[in-house]
């Protein structure tokens, strides 16, 4: 695999290191100064999740469950569109496994519930037990991995979403999502080798796709399916 899985706290100086195979060095540089801008906190304060959102999660989360979050105190979130921020898999034991600017790793239910403002469960509606060990399997697998900054440009490196759809898609689960969206007009055509982000699966897009809606959050609004964020 190459490189090994590591478990960061949040701290923004700590340079990225977790690079593919001959990697330029302008990309890696380019990579970092994203990351660290990304990374300015905006709104200094603590997370919005509720006590009883903590409580409910923390008794109601299964291996397997796939979590929506939204982290609004950083410049991160001016970029990224729609009312959740990042994509995560719960595993067991309090064990998360994501794809961040450092790679696919572990990270805690704990930090989770510590950092996100907002958070909302989906499960998926699993045909044969075989599926959830695959999807297990799958993902486990891809530890270790870089981070993916170009969208879908490289075979072993993962963006969030591209990460959980990717190993649901190798187990055989039809989530009902691309994890690229296919090329629909000449501007996606000319920027098919250089940037994919605005083809990239976002975080908001899971709830559109073949899961089931177990918990929200109390600052997230569902008005005929249709889920929004509630300003705080």
């Amino acid at each position: 695999m190459g490189n090994s899985p590591v478990n960061l706290e949040y701290n923004p100086v700590i340079m990225l290191k977790n690079f593919p195979p001959n990697f330029p060095w302008y990309k890696k540089l380019g990579a970092n100064i994203t990351y660290y801008f990304s990374k300015i906190v905006l709104f200094p304060r603590k997370n919005l999740l509720s006590k009883t959102d903590i409580q409910t999660v923390r008794k109601i989360i299964v291996p397997w469950d796939i979590i929506l979050c939204g982290n609004y105190r950083e410049t991160s979130a001016l970029f990224i569109p729609g009312f959740v921020t990042h994509t995560i898999t719960y595993i067991d034991k309090g064990r998360c496994i994501h794809s961040s600017a450092h790679g696919v790793q572990y990270v805690s239910l704990r930090k989770v519930l510590r950092i996100y403002d907002s958070l909302l469960i989906l499960q998926p509606f699993w045909q044969e037990p075989s599926q959830k060990f695959s999807y297990l399997e799958s993902i486990i697998a891809k530890l270790g991995a870089p981070y993916d900054f170009y969208f879908g440009l490289g075979e072993r490196e993962y963006f969030c979403s591209g990460l959980i759809n990717s190993s649901l898609l190798e187990a055989w689960y039809e989530s009902g999502l691309h994890t690229v969206r296919p090329i629909e007009d000449f501007f996606d055509q000319v920027t098919d080798d250089i940037l994919r982000a605005h083809r990239a699966l976002k975080p908001e897009d899971f709830v559109h796709g073949n899961f089931k809606t177990v918990f929200y959050s109390h600052n997230i609004s569902c008005t005929d399916g249709k889920f929004g964020y509630i300003e705080q």
